[in-house]
């Protein structure tokens, strides 16, 4: 749970300076995950905490899930958020510094608990996950441009944006980035051997 302290620290001391959805306070917090995963998959102990501390972020997870959610009675939360120098302010980015780092340990527990276990599916969704993420969004960006214009209902719109661009999304990436090594190797995955060169190695 000594984790969760920076991210706690990260939004009050950049949210107000550096606020705005996908600013660099959003940037700086998010690129506290990324560090923290290579820390947590360093040591086998960090991986048996989150094996016996489960319940204990299950438990918070939800109830600083509660405390957001209480804005539909009427507790103004988000405008807490965006108070700096309040105890409100103070009290609620502890409560979303705890509530970000208690959902990923629990989400990381049932990965480890459910999810140990390798198939062909299991595979090729690890290979994909990074590369699917990468190019989802400008597939997005650009069936959105035309849909929003379209004289359609909204939920037309919707299940057009969703349903195409992960079609477009799975398809760019199983068609392009898959088969050819140049974009492998720019999106950081390992480069395919060819089927020649493993047939040779094998009658080698």
């Amino acid at each position: 749970m000594i984790l969760a302290i920076p991210l706690i620290l990260i939004g009050i001391l950049f949210q107000p300076f550096l606020s705005g959805y996908t600013g660099w306070a959003t940037f700086a917090f998010l690129f506290a995950f990324y560090i923290f995963g290579y820390i947590l998959i360093s040591d086998e102990r960090f991986m048996h905490a989150i094996r016996r501390d489960w319940r204990l972020h299950l438990i918070l997870g939800i109830a600083c899930t509660l405390f957001f959610f209480s804005v539909a009675a009427g507790v103004p939360v988000w405008d807490w958020l965006v108070s700096p120098g309040t105890l409100t302010f103070y009290i609620s980015w502890a409560a979303w510094g705890i509530n970000s780092w208690c959902w990923t340990m629990v989400i990381f527990y049932i990965g480890m608990r459910f999810l140990d276990f390798g198939n062909t599916q299991l595979q090729y969704g690890r290979e994909a996950s990074y590369p699917f993420f990468i190019v989802h969004q400008p597939v997005i960006i650009f069936i959105a441009f035309y849909a929003v214009q379209w004289d359609v209902d909204l939920k037309v719109k919707l299940l057009v944006v969703v349903i195409g661009s992960f079609a477009i999304a799975l398809g760019l990436y199983e068609f392009l980035v898959r088969r050819i090594n140049p974009v492998r190797a720019l999106l950081g995955m390992s480069l395919r051997k060819r089927k020649v060169a493993k047939a040779n190695n094998t009658l080698a």
